[in-house]
């Protein structure tokens, strides 16, 4: 009948034909293989843990992701039957963290993505588009506006093209291969549309002047396409200054030419004062100049006493920096 044997003498009998070599089993393991003992509640095996410290007494305990069971089909026994039931909780873990880990990363990565497309959108395409609509509304409550915007582009032009030199300089004090020519930047579309309606404002302003500016608001704050020159007009106070070059024919004669250039002087110094003392140019007839200090509605009698006291020492300027002119001369 059959006798029970101990575990090293079935250890050597399922493996004595092994082609590598078997080493024996430790003693504390042989001990716990010879008690007999069970640690699980199902009566149809009889399970027995390899290790020293288990964490689970029966492999039923485990998931089926966290165990892999291997039967040895190659050991014959006729009172025998053997699985082998590995514990992969540890292995699990581990992919279990890096799975986090990757998972975090990769949100990580989809997090700085989208804030560096998000901050290329704004400043690329948004931020100018905002800018775009500011300015077309400060040009249609006020067409007078866009020549402020133009005169203050033009001095950061100005500026710019001054600082460029010093700056290409510095860049390439150090460096052995200096580059004899600087290729000029290129403006982004965005900042060419935002120039071009500052200037289309500007030649606006310009064209209809401080009296036509009502004909550009009325017609700028309506939703439709339809250009209505024709608007009826209304009853306006201002203090108007008239500003004339003499012996303009005899000096067209002695200038030829060049009278343009001289004009051209005059009405820089005359734009440029009045516009310093709040007034507007509103018209140009050769030699002579229309300026208009408007007085509105509900301006108090001392901000209308105030323009007028703002139109004579204008002229006074106006007369003094001619004369001084050393272009003029």
């Amino acid at each position: 009948g059959f006798q029970q044997k101990t575990a090293q003498e079935h250890w050597e009998y399922l493996f004595v034909d092994a082609s590598i070599g078997i080493d024996t089993l430790p003693p504390d393991l042989v001990t716990r293989l010879n008690s007999g003992g069970s640690s699980c509640t199902d009566e149809t095996y009889n399970f027995i843990s390899l290790v020293t410290l288990p964490e689970d007494g029966c492999p039923d305990d485990i998931r089926l992701s966290e165990r892999s069971v291997i039967e040895p089909n190659a050991v014959v026994s006729r009172y025998l039957d053997m699985l082998f039931v590995f514990d992969l909780r540890p292995y699990t873990h581990r992919t279990a963290v890096f799975s986090m880990m990757q998972t975090g990363f990769v949100c990580l990565i989809l997090a700085v993505g989208a804030m560096v497309f998000s901050h290329d959108a704004n400043v690329l395409v948004l931020q100018p588009i905002e800018r775009m609509i500011a300015l077309v509304k400060q040009i249609r409550d006020n067409p007078l506006y866009a020549m402020k915007l133009g005169d203050e582009s033009y001095r950061d032009g100005n500026e710019e093209e001054e600082e460029a030199p010093q700056k290409r300089k510095s860049k390439w004090r150090w460096c052995p291969c200096r580059r004899s020519q600087h290729v000029k930047e290129q403006a982004m579309e965005t900042k060419i549309l935002e120039n071009a309606i500052v200037k289309l404002g500007t030649l606006l302003a310009l064209g209809f002047g401080e009296a036509g500016s009502e004909i550009i608001v009325k017609n700028m704050r309506e939703d439709t396409a339809k250009v209505n020159a024709m608007i009826p007009g209304s009853k306006v106070e201002a203090v108007f200054g008239f500003c004339n070059i003499m012996n303009f024919t005899d000096t067209t004669e002695v200038l030829q030419d060049k009278v343009m250039v001289f004009v051209n002087s005059v009405a820089e110094i005359v734009h440029a004062i009045v516009d310093e003392w709040h007034g507007a140019a509103n018209q140009n007839n050769g030699e002579a100049f229309l300026i208009v200090w408007r007085l509105r509605d509900e301006d108090t009698p001392q901000v209308r006493a105030k323009l007028c006291d703002m139109a004579v020492i204008s002229f006074v300027h106006v007369h003094a920096a001619v004369n001084k002119s050393p272009v003029l001369k």
